[in-house]
């Protein structure tokens, strides 16, 4: 499963994919400890986080590998790098 998070100061927007590139999932949340605590319960096992470069996304980088949660900080190397992978896998 491959996860995009666009994060702002109020809300942030996710975007679930399969390795086949379908999108299967898509949501927003506060972009608070408790928004960022209910997002990452609900990831499935292995899945790859691509959060978009931003001051927001810093913090919600952060967080995440606090809790042990597994999260890159979206370049757009990063991004392309995750879409590749994503095409292999199809």
């Amino acid at each position: 499963m491959y996860i995009g998070l666009n994060v702002h100061k109020k809300l942030s927007y996710y975007s679930m994919g399969d390795s086949k590139g379908t999108e299967v999932k898509r949501g927003r949340f506060p972009t608070t400890c408790e928004g960022l605590d209910e997002f990452a319960s609900e990831l499935p096992e292995g899945a790859k986080v691509a959060i978009g470069a931003s001051t927001s996304g810093i913090f919600a980088y952060e967080y995440l590998n606090e809790r042990g949660d597994r999260s890159e900080f979206g370049t757009p190397g990063l991004s392309q790098a995750i879409c590749e992978e994503a095409c292999e896998n199809r």
